[in-house]
C-alpha cells in the first residue's frame, strides 16, 4: 500500500524528470515508469499512465517548437502514420506476455536506449565529414526509413508505454539533423505516437487504474 508521502515523492520526481526531458522533445516515460514500478504499481497501468504524461509534456513543448518552426513535417508524418498500424499490435501482445517477462523486456529496452544515446553523444563529439555520405543516403530513402522507424516506434509504444522519443531523437541526431529541429520533430511525433499507444492500451488491454496516482501525477 503506497502512503501519502510516497505519492507526494513520486509526483515531485515525475514533475522534475518530465519537465527536463520535454525540453529535449523526449518524453520521460523511460524514467517515470521504472520509478513507479519501484513503488510497486502494476506495470500495465503504469505504462498507460506514462503515455498520458508524455502526451501532456511533449504536447506543450511541441507548441513551442511549432512557433520556432523547428518541426520537419515531411519526416514526422510517415513515422506517425506507420505507428498507427503497429501500436495496436504492441498493445495486443501485452495480454500475451507474463508481467514479469514484460518488466524484463522493458529493462532490456531501456538498456539498449541508454547505450544508443551514449554512443550517439560520443559519435557527435567525433563527427567527421564522411558522415555527409550517410546523410545523403538517408535523404534519398527518407520515406522508407521513416515508415520503418515509425513501425518500430508504434510497436514499442503499444507494448511498453514508451513514446519513442528515446529512439527517434538519437536517430535524427546520428544522421546529422540540427539539434533544435531534431528535438522539435521528435516532440511532435511523440505526441501522436503516445496518443495512439494510449488508445490502443485502453481498448486492447485490461488493468486496474489507481485513480489517485492518475489524477495526482497529471496535475503535477
Amino acid at each position: 500500500m503506497t502512503t501519502i508521502k510516497e505519492y507526494i515523492l513520486i509526483n515531485i520526481l515525475i514533475f522534475i524528470f518530465t519537465t527536463f526531458m520535454s525540453i529535449g522533445g523526449v518524453g520521460a516515460a523511460f524514467i517515470d515508469t521504472p520509478l513507479m514500478l519501484y513503488f510497486g504499481f502494476d506495470i500495465v497501468m503504469v505504462t498507460a499512465l506514462g503515455l498520458l504524461l508524455i502526451i501532456f509534456s511533449t504536447g506543450t513543448s511541441s507548441i513551442r517548437h511549432y512557433r520556432q518552426k523547428a518541426i520537419e513535417y515531411d519526416l514526422a508524418l510517415p513515422i506517425i502514420i506507420s505507428s498507427v498500424f503497429t501500436a495496436p499490435i504492441g498493445a495486443y501482445f501485452v495480454n500475451l506476455i507474463n508481467k514479469d517477462d514484460l518488466k524484463f523486456i522493458f529493462a532490456i529496452t531501456l538498456l539498449v536506449f541508454g547505450l544508443t544515446i551514449l554512443l550517439n553523444v560520443l559519435k557527435t563529439r567525433n563527427r567527421q565529414e564522411a558522415d555527409d555520405g550517410i546523410v545523403k543516403i538517408l535523404n534519398q530513402k527518407r520515406i522508407i526509413i521513416s515508415l520503418i522507424l515509425g513501425s518500430i516506434v508504434g510497436f514499442i509504444t503499444g507494448l511498453l508505454g514508451i513514446g519513442g522519443g528515446s529512439i527517434i531523437l538519437p536517430f535524427l541526431l546520428f544522421f546529422g539533423f540540427e539539434t533544435r529541429k531534431a528535438a522539435g520533430t521528435t516532440s511532435f511525433i511523440v505526441v501522436f505516437s503516445s496518443l495512439i499507444g494510449l488508445v490502443s492500451k485502453l481498448t486492447l488491454t485490461t488493468f486496474i487504474v489507481d485513480w489517485f496516482l492518475l489524477f495526482s501525477t497529471v496535475i503535477a
